[in-house]
């Protein structure tokens, strides 16, 4: 803070307790011998955007809420009872936005076909066609309500929540699916953006392609069934279907 020194106020001073962050309240306070006056007056200009400004305990207390980015400086000036100048200080700040964190929801496990093993196994990766969620986080925590606007590449679409915290993204062909957010509270304030890209790493094809050899293998080991029952005809038919789907 700046300080204008009268005689004894010399430690005359606006106090910050917080951060200052965009869409939140922030809270002034008043220090220094010379807030002892009885019947001190103060008198607040500010410069900058903010929304607002409440003034509590005669003065002594600021409130108000930055609605961007821009600087804002605070100005209090102190008069006794008759108007006589005691004091004046000053604070400058800037709103910060808040880091926002995009985590992609823990997807339900699919399952692929093993033609070696003969057995389904967990995929390692996600899936092109299949959905994805994610879901907004800001740090550090904001307690009201926030909106989303999110937005995705040309290849990636939103399937649901372009509007909510948690969002449904599906991407048709493999490679990355870039995903991004603003978020602002209910009142149109930014708060912050994020972004975050996300390998899809496995083609439908390759889905396809597990349905079918694992279908194929369920013929084979029927065909080997019937065989063994002596009933070859439905034995030599399932295993050429096997062999026709699976060579």
């Amino acid at each position: 803070s700046g300080i204008s020194v009268s005689e004894g106020a010399e430690n005359f001073r606006i106090e910050r307790q917080e951060e200052a962050y965009l869409g939140c309240e922030v809270v002034l306070s008043l220090g220094g011998d010379v807030i002892k006056t009885p019947g001190i007056v103060y008198e607040w200009s500010f410069e900058g955007n903010a929304k607002p400004i409440h003034l509590r305990k005669g003065g002594a207390e600021c409130r108000f809420t930055p609605i961007d980015a821009e600087p804002i400086t605070a100005v209090v000036t102190a008069l006794n009872p008759e108007g006589g100048f005691l004091a004046s200080a000053d604070i400058s700040m800037t709103a910060k936005e808040f880091v926002v964190d995009i985590a992609m929801l823990a997807p339900q496990p699919f399952m692929l076909w093993d033609a070696n093993t003969k057995q389904d196994v967990a995929a390692e990766g996600l899936i092109a066609g299949e959905a994805i969620q994610f879901k907004v986080g800001l740090t550090p925590e904001f307690k009201n309500e926030i909106k989303c606007r999110w937005n995705t590449d040309a290849s990636t679409a939103i399937r649901g929540g372009e509007n909510d915290i948690q969002v449904t993204i599906v991407r048709n062909e493999i490679g990355d699916a870039e995903l991004s957010v603003v978020v602002t509270d209910v009142h149109g304030t930014l708060l912050g953006r994020g972004s975050k890209h996300v390998n899809v790493p496995i083609a439908k094809s390759m889905v396809e392609d597990s349905v079918r050899r694992k279908e194929a293998w369920g013929l084979w080991t029927t065909a080997l069934t019937q065989w063994d029952a002596k009933n070859f005809d439905e034995a030599i038919r399932n295993a050429q279907a096997a062999a026709t789907m699976d060579p």
